[in-house]
């Protein structure tokens, strides 16, 4: 007869933050009509499957229920009988656990998910997302990075379980800061990575370079939609900031200068029709599409607004000059800033 190993709910703590085992032997009289119910649908015709994922969901229902010891002994009933829902059960216990701030507990179960090496199972996914969105991101790329070595380009492309798989790589090592592959490549490119690549952009634009006269900065149009989607990252104070590092910039130069305020989109349409144009049978070196951004003069006349957009005359916005002591629009820390906040919303 086989052994049965038993499981805590999670909840009852010794003094040294240890569980003590509370196996709850009257349980299986308690859920035996539960699980007869899984067991036999009103036609005779459920199979393991189906019986499976009723019990997982009977568990689910006793959690929203504040009955976490009935999940707990219905966990334990698929763990004991084996097979593809023992995963799934092991995931949702260290899912439990992780929620009562017993994260090494919840990682010794995974780790058994892993001995059984299911790497394509639903299981092997929810596992290593869970270690994700619990901040675990190094324990969280080895999973993700068993189930994607040796894959080629090919595999990658042809099969949508393993570009999830590729996506959810790339995103971890993108929020770790560490370099991309070819593989990684072909993953979707996350929310985390897109913010940091659009600040990036942003970043160029800090002392901008004066070109044959003219110097492109980005619109306050670009400032405020970035505000408005990562407030974290950008205050209103910072942007002012940014403007008057331009303006000092303008200042070394010494000479009169026409400024084009830009916007992402701006870029991306130079980009578009470059790719458009390369795509083409016979590619030619036409000229870039035409600009009718007229510009703005610097520096401004007398009394006129500064050329930043503020709404505020010359004199009393960026042709101050730029305060002792301000603050950098983004720096190095600024921009990374939120991305490990935002690792586990992506």
């Amino acid at each position: 007869m086989r052994q049965e190993s038993r499981i805590s709910t999670g909840l009852k703590k010794t003094t040294d933050c240890g569980a003590d085992p509370n196996t709850f032997h009257g349980m299986d009289d308690l859920l035996a009509d539960e699980v007869r119910d899984c067991d036999t649908d009103d036609d005779d015709t459920a199979d393991d499957r189906d019986r499976g994922r009723a019990l997982l969901d009977a568990a689910e229902q006793h959690l929203l229920h504040h009955q976490p010891e009935r999940a707990v002994a219905l966990w334990q009933r698929l763990i004991n009988e084996g097979g593809e829902y023992a995963d799934d059960a092991r995931v949702e216990y260290a899912g439990h656990l992780f929620r009562h701030s017993r994260g090494d507990g919840a990682r010794a179960v995974l780790h058994k998910v892993m001995t059984n090496g299911r790497t394509n199972s639903v299981a092997w996914l929810q596992a290593a997302l869970l270690l994700e969105r619990h901040g675990h991101l190094v324990d969280a790329l080895i999973w993700y990075s068993l189930a994607t070595d040796g894959l080629t380009a090919d595999e990658v492309s042809n099969s949508l379980w393993r570009k999830v798989m590729v996506t959810s790589r790339r995103r971890v090592k993108s929020a770790l800061g560490m370099e991309l592959d070819s593989i990684d490549e072909l993953g979707e490119v996350g929310e985390v990575e897109a913010s940091d690549k659009y600040f990036d952009l942003l970043d160029l634009f800090r002392k901008p370079s004066v070109l044959r006269g003219a110097v492109q900065v980005w619109s306050r149009e670009e400032f405020a939609e970035a505000r408005r989607r990562w407030p974290w990252r950008i205050s209103t104070d910072s942007i002012d900031t940014y403007y008057r590092e331009v303006e000092g910039v303008l200042r070394e130069y010494d000479e009169r200068v026409t400024i084009f305020h830009r916007t992402f989109k701006f870029f991306l349409d130079r980009v578009d029709e470059l790719e458009r144009r390369l795509s083409e049978p016979h590619p030619t070196a036409a000229p870039p599409a035409p600009d009718d951004n007229p510009g703005v003069p610097w520096p401004p006349e007398r009394n006129q607004p500064c050329w930043c957009g503020s709404g505020r005359k010359y004199e009393r916005c960026c042709g101050l000059g730029d305060p002792a002591g301000s603050r950098q629009a983004w720096g190095p820390e600024g921009l990374r800033a939120g991305a490990q906040l935002a690792v586990g919303r992506v």
